[in-house]
């Protein structure tokens, strides 16, 4: 549980840091490529800033003629601190940096946040929203850490389920009992 309380407090204090940074377009992740019957086929997943103030998760896949290099099976790839780019953010949502999409390149052409896939999942919140979930986590974390070793009963736990539930039960019983 101390571990778990660390890394929230530890991410929340991350989140923080780069805020000043969530202007300029940053994408972390992996990329796996393969070369398939002169085809590359690229599927790329990312933890990207994409310069509209949010954090989102994307998976990409791409295909694509082979490229001069051989095809790396497993990559790390990264773009740091780079000029804004144009999202393409279609409603309000997306403009706020609520990010949900998934776009298959066949039926519709992606957004530029995703511009030249064949196939995208994006899933994403505001910076300032990852930030405040992760240190409130963190914060309730240690708060429980520090109630239970003091001796008084955690915030959320069992014996406040067991109570909820026998509580339920002493209910029901004075309904029956008239």
């Amino acid at each position: 549980m101390r571990a778990v309380e660390r890394c929230c407090l530890a991410v929340a204090l991350l989140l923080l840091v780069t805020l000043p940074f969530c202007g300029r377009y940053t994408s972390i992740g992996l990329d796996f490529e393969a070369d398939v019957d002169d085809e590359r086929h690229a599927v790329y997943w990312r933890v990207r800033w994409p310069s509209d103030g949010a954090l989102v998760f994307a998976r990409i896949v791409e295909r694509g003629p082979p490229g001069e290099r051989a095809a790396d099976a497993v990559d790390i790839g990264a773009a740091l601190l780079r000029e804004p780019q144009a999202t393409g953010a279609g409603d309000c949502w997306q403009r706020h940096g609520f990010w949900w999409l998934s776009v298959d390149a066949r039926e519709a052409a992606p957004p530029a946040i995703v511009a030249g896939c064949e196939r995208a999942f994006v899933a994403g919140l505001p910076h300032w929203l990852w930030l405040l979930l992760f240190a409130a986590a963190g914060a309730l974390l240690r708060r429980q850490r520090r109630r239970t070793s003091a001796g008084r009963k955690p915030i959320v736990g069992d014996d406040v389920l067991i109570g909820a539930a026998a509580r339920s039960d002493a209910r029901r019983s004075c309904v029956g009992d008239s």
